[in-house]
């Protein structure tokens, strides 16, 4: 944010080499500890899901009266993406007052300059929703659990851990086990916990002795539930089935009964920018379907569902250069050998320094039928002989490609 002259929280990244929460809790002091004084908490952990889990969950709880603050991350074109007040992206003249007010606190006793971008825009985050409160509050985990910035929170309603890849190896772990342990930290003694589907078995281990080992009441998702609807043939079947399940939970919790056919129709219905969202381009008289896909997790899922399209189908792919695995690329190149996918056209996008050179790209996937192109447009014009587009592979390419296209 930018005021009287300042940009504040500062964008700077990991502090002394490691995460810590020492920092974001003596913020939190200084400003009366507004995390403590929320409702209903749903605090949720994972690496692919956990926004499309906070999205059922909070248009279910709105549909039965509800009202919900949520707190999700990153944004992919304005930082108020970040902060809804009652499932409304935050207004830009209330993020403003808001984190002027705690930079002015921070700043009377030296701690202003202390955080980072993530735990700035947290310890904000918990200010407002203390002012501006909600029936529910649903606060998505930003990386990790056990250090991230959120996992100040003493005693939440419902913690929910999604399905688990490898992603951000450097911090977490180089193994999956490794992985859920640190974001099963966010798990509280006493209380609730439901874990969404793994692929390995020894991630529910990892889960359950944790829960057992603090007496947690807690759930796992082990058999796909079938909708009879769109959800049947995508891969947020998994997540609606984790969020029924989280629903039952809270029911009893807080003694609502949510009927489950309303649930699934309601969560059926559920669109979350960038997530499976289907875009028109008038300028290329193109419908395009977007997706935060990227890491090995996502994009393998997000294949699954395109091989089952009818139809050519195309990838448009841009990817950071700190989520290179070279899993994703082989994983690329067999559908395209089998014919899953006709073809995939690479693409730059954002700052140089961030996203892996589209010719780079393409040489890691290593298939004739995956050719480079400059920018968006350039893409754009070249998929315009197939019948489906589909883009996918970063959280920042699908932010850019909504800002070029003014989505």
């Amino acid at each position: 944010m930018q005021f009287d002259g300042i940009t504040w929280p500062p964008f700077r990244g990991i502090q002394d080499g490691e995460y810590k929460l020492k920092r974001t809790k003596d913020a939190l002091a200084v400003l009366g500890n507004p995390h403590e004084k929320l409702s209903n908490i749903i605090h949720i952990a994972g690496t692919n899901g956990k926004g499309s889990v906070s999205a059922f969950l909070q248009n279910v709880l709105n549909e039965y009266g509800f009202s919900c603050n949520v707190y999700t991350s990153p944004h992919l074109v304005k930082v108020n993406e970040r902060i809804k007040i009652h499932s409304q992206d935050i207004s830009d003249d209330m993020i403003l007052q808001y984190t002027k007010e705690v930079y002015y606190i921070l700043k009377n006793t030296g701690l202003e300059n202390s955080l980072t971008f993530f735990e700035g825009i947290t310890v904000v985050m918990f200010y407002i929703f203390a002012k501006e409160k909600a029936d529910f509050n649903i606060i998505e985990v930003g990386l990790g659990g056990r250090w991230d910035a959120t996992n100040v929170i003493v005693q939440p309603l419902l913690s929910i851990i999604t399905s688990i890849s490898l992603d951000h190896q450097d911090y977490l772990g180089d193994t999956l086990e490794a992985i859920a342990v640190e974001k099963c930290e966010i798990i509280k003694p006493h209380s609730n916990a439901v874990i969404g589907f793994q692929e390995k078995e020894s991630i529910y281990d990892v889960f359950r002795n944790k829960c057992n080992n603090i007496g947690a009441i807690h759930s796992v998702c082990s058999e796909l539930e079938f909708f009879n609807n769109k959800l049947d043939n995508s891969y947020q079947k998994q997540n609606a089935t984790l969020t029924l399940k989280a629903l039952e939970v809270i029911s009893k919790m807080i003694s609502v009964e949510f009927k489950r056919q309303k649930c699934v129709d309601i969560i059926a219905n559920t669109q979350w920018r960038g997530r499976m969202q289907k875009v028109f381009l008038g300028e290329f008289n193109r419908e395009i379907l977007v997706d935060c896909a990227h890491n090995f997790g996502g994009i393998y899922q997000f294949l699954q569902y395109i091989k089952t399209q009818n139809g050519t189908r195309v990838l448009i792919l841009g990817m950071l250069k700190r989520k290179i695995n070279q899993q994703i690329y082989e994983e690329i190149n067999k559908a395209l050998y089998r014919g899953e996918i006709e073809n995939v056209i690479t693409v730059n996008f954002g700052g140089t320094e961030e996203c892996v050179n589209s010719q780079t790209l393409a040489d890691f996937i290593n298939h004739k039928n995956c050719i480079p192109a400059e920018n968006f447009h350039n893409a754009l014009l070249l998929a315009g002989k197939f019948d489906s587009v589909f883009l996918c592979g970063s959280i920042y390419m699908v932010g850019d490609f909504f800002q070029t296209f003014n989505i």
